[in-house]
Formats: C-alpha cells, structure tokens, sequence
C-alpha cells in the first residue's frame, strides 16, 4: 500500500487500496466478455485485483459478475477460465518482453555481460541444472545481481529464443525484470490456488 490515492486503486475483492501498477486491471469488452489486461491500457472503466492470494482464493464466478456488472453487460466471467487467460497472457508478455530488450541468452552470453556490467538481473529456467545454478548464486554474490527462478522451463525458455533448451538469460532492463518478477509472482500465487 502507498500514500498517494493518485496511484491507488482499490481492490474489487478485499476493498484494500494498493499501488495500481502492483494490481491486475480487468475490463470488460464490447461483446461482454472479461479480460486480463496487463498493460492497463485498454479502453473503458476497469476493476482491479490486487492478486494477493487471499483474494484469489475468495475470488468467484458469483464476485466476477457483480463486479462487471458495474461496467456493462457481462456475458461470461469464469474464474477458471479468467486463471487460465492471465497465465497465457503474462507467459506471451514475458517472451515479448525477453525478445524486445536484447537478453543476453546462455551461460557464456551471461558471464560475458558479468564481466562488463554491474547491474545484471538472471532469469534462470525452473528446472536448469545444479551446476548452472551454483554459478548463477556466484555471480550474484559477487556484485549488484538480482536472480529470479522463472516459471519457464528450459524448454519453454528455449522456445522464446528460437533454441532447444535455454536455461539462463540475463537482462540490464530492471523496469522489464521487474515486469517479469511481478509476473512471476503471480504465476506462483495463481498456481497455489489453482
């Protein structure tokens, strides 16, 4: 929570005012149908959810359609289904975001970036191996490093950059690394209360 109601929104489902870049923002389109928007920059009136699990868990169908209702005529609002397209969507923004600002890609890539800069953030594949990891925790031992354990595998990280297996990927971009974190985090959340 911060100070400045300018930058606060409410959530529709706990009523606890958050930092609106911290909160997922659903809109309802033309036809009627709810969507993540992850941006926040689709056109009309949104609702916000601050993604805490708490509110994830009370998070319902019933919730969904009263909360929509505000903003038009609501044809469908599933939970599961309204789970599923955030994942999709925050899994597509992600490998936008990792093609987009130049990552380097691979263990030799990322200890060459080490070398030449201070401020590296690592994303490195749920599953990479143990030896990769201990050089990851190296690195960010050594100096300003942030590592996150991502959601992507080594093949799904692969598949981001056009290869077999990717298991390690550094960035200089903290606004895009911080983008992913959150996204990260919301990912773990959504999968705990599945």
């Amino acid at each position: 929570m911060v100070g400045s109601t300018e930058l606060n929104r409410q959530c529709f489902c706990c009523r606890e005012p958050f930092e609106k870049q911290t909160m997922l923002r659903l809109v309802l389109d033309d036809k009627g149908h709810l969507w993540p928007d992850l941006l926040q920059k689709a056109p009309g009136r949104g609702s916000y959810l601050c993604m805490q699990v708490t509110c994830l868990s009370r998070l319902n169908d019933k919730r969904l359609r009263a909360s929509a209702a505000k903003k038009g005529q609501l044809i469908c609002a599933k939970r599961d289904l309204l789970f599923a397209q955030i994942q999709e969507l925050m899994a597509q923004l992600s490998t936008s975001y990792l093609q987009m600002h130049r990552a380097a890609v691979g263990r030799e890539a990322c200890l060459t970036l080490v070398k030449t800069m201070k401020n590296v953030q690592f994303l490195l594949a749920s599953d990479a191996g143990k030896v990769i990891e201990r050089d990851v925790e190296t690195w960010v031992q050594q100096g300003k490093r942030t590592l996150l354990h991502h959601w992507f595998s080594v093949a799904e990280l692969g598949d981001v950059f056009g290869r077999d297996k990717v298991s390690l990927v550094a960035l200089q971009n903290k606004v895009v690394f911080q983008r992913i974190v959150c996204f990260s985090e919301w990912n773990k959340r959504l999968g705990e209360v599945g």
